[in-house]
């Protein structure tokens, strides 16, 4: 099974956060510059080392905006207080109102805070004292894409960096991060490819002139996640983790990647690590929080057993399709006919409606074949229309007290799971996977009883997907599916009852068919997308993963 990643739409940002940190001012060259220097030496947590080269960058050029941005986390990363530099600041701003350094260093600890609000107008009024400012149109750039994607100031940015710095890691930069939010927010597949491609490309020329920074594979990952290639995003990661082995964000997103994949024990392994790699600076962005959270999940997946999941799925669909051909039978006898009463089948036993391979055989092997569905049946109740009342609207509305019954019991399990995320919310607990429709979620924190409560909100899942999905498989027009008996009431033609009569020898085969072929997921497209959006909807309400 697929379960949905939870970091496309935020990895971009992630990466965007990074950028006036991770970039030295000139550009590469055949040599090993400070700056060079000062970023491995970040990208290693040497913080201490990277704080001295990047002081000896501006001894040489105290203009140097990204320098200084490189100095104010180091300095975050060995203790000090962002309260406290962020004072010392602000009295430096009071004795000289138009120092573009002082005005740029407060607008990058208001946006560490994640204090857009505040960060925009101390870059707006460095970027007027600057000299020459592509690293403030930069990081203004980066913050309003991240807050503020509509802003009509974009464009200007994008222009100034372009004007002042056309062929630069800066401009490039830009160009990606401008790109990848765009191709983010497309909703034509065809105008996203378009996109990605020049984020591709500009972050590909970003990456030519500083190969050490680890910045373009934050933009190369992405857009490789936004074109739905797992293998490429993780290999850009791991490219990216040789660069820089202590990064806990990074670590974080790959065991993300992991999770995605229900690779269980990679994620948890990169998930230590990223723990165990925490900085300062991480801990200001609330990644701590996040590890903590996953760190919690994939333990108790480590716990869970899947054939329990297995049990239950099995369990389910006997009974719905059971309950299923139970009330068919049941409207034919209040709609005149005995027959299925005098034969015995009017009943809730399991053994008078088991198909010993719609209902048994079939099922078991999807499961244990990992299938990404699961259907059955059971033994149609018969039925003598010729006793019913009035013959064609009885025939209809026995039709539809099957799929009927299904749609009940799914709306039932789809009020336990607002139940139980009510209950998650109010105690605390975190989830994965809840708003997935193909996903097993995962629930830990909270005051304990985790496995208890990850498997009864699946045995709700399963109920809500398989009891709905069920009612629209049986609700399709294709003989014998009970949507053909409600369609042939709708339309009354004597050449489509001679027609559904023939075609009825062949329904089984037209399914499968149609199942082969891709046609019959087409088809339940509907069903899927009410499933997906009620699930979605719930995860909202209760903030839920």
């Amino acid at each position: 099974m697929r379960v949905a990643y939870p970091w496309k739409g935020v990895m971009a940002g992630l990466a965007l956060s990074l950028l006036a940190v991770l970039g030295p001012a000139a550009e590469a060259s055949g040599t090993r510059t400070f700056f060079q220097q000062a970023v491995e030496a970040f990208n290693h947590q040497n913080f201490e080392s990277a704080y001295d080269f990047y002081r000896v960058v501006l001894e040489e050029d105290p203009s140097n905006l990204e320098a200084r941005s490189g100095l104010l986390l180091c300095q975050i990363n060995l203790g000090e207080p962002v309260a406290r530099l962020e004072a010392a600041l602000k009295t430096e701003l009071v004795e000289n109102p138009r120092d573009a350094i002082v005005l740029f260093s407060l607008g990058v600890l208001s946006d560490l805070k994640k204090d857009p609000a505040a960060a925009v107008p101390y870059y707006e009024a460095a970027l007027t004292a600057a000299p020459e400012p592509a690293e403030i149109y930069l990081v203004l750039l980066n913050l309003k894409l991240k807050y503020y994607p509509d802003d009509p100031a974009i464009p200007r940015y994008l222009e100034g960096l372009d004007r002042i710095s056309p062929n630069s890691y800066l401009n490039y930069a830009g160009q990606a991060m401008y790109y990848l939010s765009l191709a983010e927010r497309e909703p034509a597949r065809e105008g996203m490819v378009s996109k990605l491609n020049l984020a591709v490309r500009a972050a590909r020329e970003a990456q030519a002139r500083r190969p050490y920074s680890i910045t373009p594979y934050y933009f190369l990952s992405s857009g490789a996640l936004m074109a739905g290639d797992l293998e490429q995003t993780k290999g850009l990661l791991t490219q990216a983790i040789a660069l820089a082995p202590l990064d806990s964000l990074l670590h974080m997103i790959l065991a993300s990647l992991y999770l995605q994949e229900e690779n269980f024990e990679e994620a948890h392994q990169h998930f230590v690590i990223a723990k165990k790699s925490l900085t300062a600076l991480d801990r200001l962005g609330g990644h701590d929080r996040s590890i903590e959270t996953f760190l919690k999940i994939t333990k108790i997946q480590n716990r869970v057993k899947p054939w329990v999941h297995h049990a239950a799925a099995f369990l389910i669909l006997i009974f719905s399709v059971i309950l299923h051909e139970y009330m068919h039978g049941w409207m034919a006898f209040k709609r005149g006919d005995h027959t299925a009463h005098a034969l015995g089948r009017l009943s809730l036993n399991p053994l008078v409606h088991i198909d010993w391979f719609g209902s048994v055989l079939l099922p078991m092997v999807l499961l244990m074949s990992k299938s990404p569905f699961l259907i059955g049946w059971a033994k149609p109740v018969p039925v003598n229309p010729g006793n019913y009342k009035h013959p064609r609207w009885d025939d209809a509305l026995v039709s539809l007290a099957g799929p009927g019954v299904n749609i009940v019991i799914g709306l039932i399990f789809a009020g336990a799971l607002v139940a139980f995320g009510h209950y998650f919310k109010s105690q605390g607990y975190v989830s994965y996977g809840f708003s997935a429709l193909g996903a097993n979620t995962i629930v830990a924190g909270g005051h304990g009883r985790e496995l208890l409560l990850t498997y009864g909100v699946n045995v709700c899942k399963y109920g809500f997907v398989i009891n709905l999905l069920l009612a629209g498989l049986n609700l399709l027009p294709i003989p014998p599916l009970d949507g053909s008996h409600v369609f042939r009431a709708l339309l009354p033609f004597r050449w489509l009852d001679k027609l559904f009569a023939w075609l009825s020898s062949f329904g089984l085969a037209i399914v499968a068919a149609l199942a082969f072929s891709g046609i019959l997921e087409s088809l339940l497209l509907p069903v899927f997308v009410v499933l997906q959006v009620i699930l979605i909807m719930v995860a909202r309400i209760y903030g839920l993963g």
